[in-house]
């Protein structure tokens, strides 16, 4: 199996890491306006912190429930802030409240009103969300330097609107903000919302294909991309001089070095990157081993980089192939894709991955003619959810609407497990041929997690320091999350107690990940 970054080109497809069209992606109307003890110990702090590196692209489902009951404090929004929507004309005269998102005939969508100030106010105070920002919907032309500037100033006014610091970015008295008559002062709702919890993240475009289209793109996009880079990173940065700003996370890594040797080392603070495939696609090495070396090499310090993936994901069921959908992909039970969840999260922190995006949503139903974009979802939509097409209607692998997946319960251990690392600290054990072991230090307890597993059955010896350990399953001894004791759900995870001999436990390792636990 291939991933994505190998056949994702260009505007082709509507998969989440080609064309991630933000104006289909409203599964919960955000468009509008409108017991085992051991393992129930408090060594399993409950919650999450801003720091946590676990979030999802988007969060959004079940109006953010699934979210709190996951304790997810990060979340990629799916409705892309576009300057070609807030201000059509292009004359300065923004709209954050009454943008207008044109139709998306291939899905199906008609235009609609985006209300940028009532849906992230909707987002909860302990959400810490990463918004896109871009100049296009997909492919576009900045007429000259007037225009230009004239995008550089929206991109200011936004991030000034929410990041909290008092300063609007407005010129006029309410209920005006930027021109006389604009009636854009925001609501105190939304000033007091964004001062509890401003946006200090913001990620340009989604893909670097995104200022073109079109035949002429695959000459022009890196020069048109990094220009956009540019323009969006001083807009962020006259706003906010403590905001970040991501790079587009494209699929396709053969397509960033032409794009960071013409930002010469600029412009640039987080490197993002997205991965999809099946379960046993998940070690990222390779990819930002490559992407790191490209960086260097364009004058980027990589000391001062930080690297994210927003979007990855494995899926259950049998998707479908198609343009830009990972090609024929097999079936994968719900175990396969709670042990993928798992090793993907994994393996990203142990390579010094600083937070990793669920996607897409938490809910099934992405909208792309169930390819695995469908599917890498927790929770079953029923076959009836709000992008759901024909051949979802027939899956028969869905378990009914609001069914958590065996992935759901893995993810939901799996934060609070490891709530309270001291993430600096994390290791890697062993990383060879198909053997994995990490080792987390979870601060509030000095006590050491190590995660393993081997693709091909092994013993293992592992070093430990104290006298005894738990051994705890990562998925939960079930068929199908239907099975699962929602009330208890930590009881559907197997634990067993191992004494440890001469500083070392005897392990039996197998492709499903393993918790130990110093006890």
């Amino acid at each position: 199996m291939r991933m994505l970054s190998l056949i994702c080109l260009f505007s082709l497809s509507t998969a989440p890491g080609c064309s991630d069209d933000p104006a289909v992606h409203d599964p919960d109307g955000a468009l509008g306006d409108g017991s085992d003890a051991s393992v129930a110990s408090s060594d399993m702090t409950q919650g999450a912190s801003s720091n946590s590196p676990f979030g999802f692209h988007p969060a959004s489902a079940d109006k953010y429930g699934y979210a709190r009951d996951l304790n997810i404090v990060w979340s990629r929004e799916g409705t892309y802030l576009v300057w070609d929507w807030s201000d059509p004309n292009h004359t300065g005269q923004t709209s954050f409240d009454h943008a207008i998102a044109p139709p998306h005939p291939t899905l199906g969508v008609p235009g609609q009103t985006v209300n940028y100030d009532q849906q992230w106010l909707e987002t909860p105070n302990d959400v810490n969300l990463v918004v896109n920002i871009c100049p296009f919907r997909m492919g576009g032309d900045f007429t000259g330097v007037e225009q230009e500037n004239t995008y550089l100033e929206f991109v200011r006014r936004a991030v000034e609107r929410f990041d909290g610091d008092g300063d609007l970015g407005c010129t006029q008295s309410a209920p005006d903000c930027y021109v006389a008559g604009d009636k854009q002062y925001p609501r105190q709702v939304v000033i007091d919302r964004f001062k509890a919890n401003p946006i200090k993240f913001w990620q340009v475009c989604n893909q670097v294909t995104d200022g073109c289209s079109g035949v002429a793109c695959k000459d022009s996009y890196a020069a048109t991309f990094a220009r956009i880079q540019e323009l969006t990173y001083n807009g962020v940065k006259a706003g906010d001089t403590a905001a970040s700003v991501l790079i587009a996370g494209d699929s396709a890594r053969d397509m960033y070095p032409a794009v960071y040797d013409a930002l010469k080392g600029n412009f640039v603070d987080i490197v993002d990157f997205h991965r999809f495939g099946s379960e046993l696609v998940y070690d990222p090495q390779a990819d930002f081993d490559l992407l790191k070396d490209r960086l260097d090499r364009a004058g980027f310090e990589l000391s001062k980089l930080r690297f994210w993936i927003t979007e990855t994901g494995t899926y259950s069921g049998d998707p479908v192939a198609g343009p830009g959908t990972l090609g024929d992909l097999s079936y994968q039970s719900e175990e396969q894709q709670a042990r993928g969840l798992l090793k993907i999260y994994i393996s990203a922190l142990g390579y010094g991955i600083e937070r990793v995006f669920w996607a897409w949503n938490i809910l099934e139903g992405f909208g792309c003619d169930c390819c695995i974009f469908d599917y890498t979802g927790l929770v079953y939509d029923g076959n009836q959810g709000a992008n759901s097409n024909h051949c979802e209607k027939n899956d028969p692998y869905d378990k009914g609407l609001n069914v958590k997946k065996l992935a759901y319960y893995t993810y939901k251990h799996m934060v609070a497990r490891l709530a309270g690392a001291d993430w600096t600290q994390t290791q890697t054990v062993e990383k060879s041929g198909q053997l994995f072991v990490y080792k987390f230090l979870i601060s509030k307890t000095g006590k050491s997690v190590w995660i393993a597993w081997s693709e091909t059955p092994r013993a293992y010896s592992l070093a430990v320091s104290s006298s005894e350990v738990e051994v705890v399953s990562s998925v939960p001894i079930a068929e199908s999350g239907l099975d699962v004791n929602e009330v208890d759900y930590l009881a559907s995870f197997s634990t067993q107690k191992k004494a440890v001999v001469d500083q070392v436990v005897a392990l039996t390792l197998g492709p499903t990940p393993v918790y130990i636990v110093e006890m």
